[in-house]
């Protein structure tokens, strides 16, 4: 993923309607909704979503894991 897939922006809850729109018309990929000056909420697009199931998925298969971490050492 481009480094600005990464960006995290920070909004209010009134804010929250207007960044939806953001992710779904994929013009940021994380939103963190604030209540009261503290973290309220994540918003995610669907691709981050989907990559973080899979990274819990690997996570529940340790065996999994080295393999795709050797075939990635091996790749390098």
């Amino acid at each position: 993923m481009p480094a600005e897939s990464t960006l995290i922006r920070y909004v209010s809850i009134s804010a929250a309607a207007e960044a939806l729109r953001q992710i779904a018309n994929r013009e940021t990929d994380h939103v963190l909704v604030m209540r009261d000056n503290r973290p309220a909420a994540v918003m995610l697009s669907v691709e981050h979503y989907r990559a973080l199931a899979q990274l819990r998925e690997l996570m529940r298969d340790p065996e999994g894991l080295e393999e795709m971490l050797r075939v990635h050492r091996e790749a390098m």
